[in-house]
């Protein structure tokens, strides 16, 4: 069975933990938990496809709740205060981690039941949740 890719989990402290964080080095350093089902999660930083969570064990686990208690995280623990910010990014080709981000587009999002059953990493792969788009120029 093909297993969910997951871009974000929790680690042992319970902080949210995005897959872009970490580097070949830091992704041994701690353990990583699905944010849905509290499974272990290994962190997959591969050369040919986009980095992801996966789980460690086969699971029952189906990620259906993973965006509606992602956003439930951002919101309840005050991560983005009330909104969130999309930014749509370009890599360049054949990179996995750009060391600039190009911006295309970036929209603030009220938290709220419609973004919360929206399904975010189906608008793009390549979406970035920032705090604020100052901070990516």
């Amino acid at each position: 069975m093909k297993q969910i890719k997951y871009s974000y989990c929790l680690d042992g402290d319970g902080n949210l933990v995005n897959i872009k964080m970490l580097s070949h080095e830091t992704r041994h350093n701690c353990k990583y938990y699905c944010l849905q089902c509290g499974q272990e999660m290994v962190a997959n930083l591969g050369t040919k496809k986009a980095w992801y969570f996966s789980h460690k064990a086969e699971t029952a686990c189906d990620g259906e709740s993973y965006h509606c208690i992602l956003c439930e995280h951002y919101k309840y623990n005050d991560f983005y205060s009330d909104h969130i910010c999309i930014l749509y990014k370009k890599l360049a080709l054949g990179t996995q981690r750009p060391k600039q981000t190009m911006a295309c587009r970036c929209q603030y999002y009220k938290l709220n039941q419609t973004l919360m059953n929206h399904n975010i990493e189906e608008i793009e792969k390549d979406i970035e949740v920032v705090k604020d788009f100052m901070d990516m120029l």
